[in-house]
């Protein structure tokens, strides 16, 4: 079965829904919407850089132009978890802060292909994240005698 355009990607509590739009002033550009809940907000600030907080410039292909933009820093143990495929636009500054983003686009296709790698994106930041917090074991060595 096909996924829709209008899906909500939960896992958990952590939400994220992407919504498609026309705007008659741009009738050449499709937009996608990016809203995340709370919890997903929250998981892509605590996978921002410390170290360093420069932004870093970017740009995004549309299909026809390019879209300058600027992202944090990402912790690279959370970084090397991610696939390549749009994973700078996770971490744009105004997704981060605000929890929306909205991005234009030139096709259908390009539009389910961005999802697809968003949500897998998603999917990997919030599993590394729980995964990282979870770890807590003790290993008790007994010799025998």
């Amino acid at each position: 079965m096909p996924e829709s355009i209008n899906e909500i990607k939960s896992i958990g509590s952590y939400k994220v829904k992407f919504k498609a739009s026309f705007d008659v002033e741009s009738e050449d550009k499709i937009f996608l919407s990016i809203q995340l809940t709370d919890d997903v907000k929250k998981i892509l600030q605590d996978a921002k850089s410390s170290i360093n907080t420069t932004l870093v410039e970017f740009t995004y292909n549309d299909g026809s132009t390019y879209v300058p933009l600027k992202r944090y820093r990402v912790k690279d143990w959370i970084n090397s978890s991610l696939y390549n495929d749009y994973k700078d636009i996770l971490f744009t500054k105004t997704l981060v802060d605000t929890g929306e983003l909205k991005l234009p686009f030139t096709s259908i296709s390009r539009i389910e292909s961005f999802i697809t790698a968003m949500k897998e994106n998603f999917r990997r930041l919030i599993e590394t994240m729980l995964k990282a917090t979870r770890i807590d074991q003790t290993i008790n060595y007994n010799p025998a005698r």
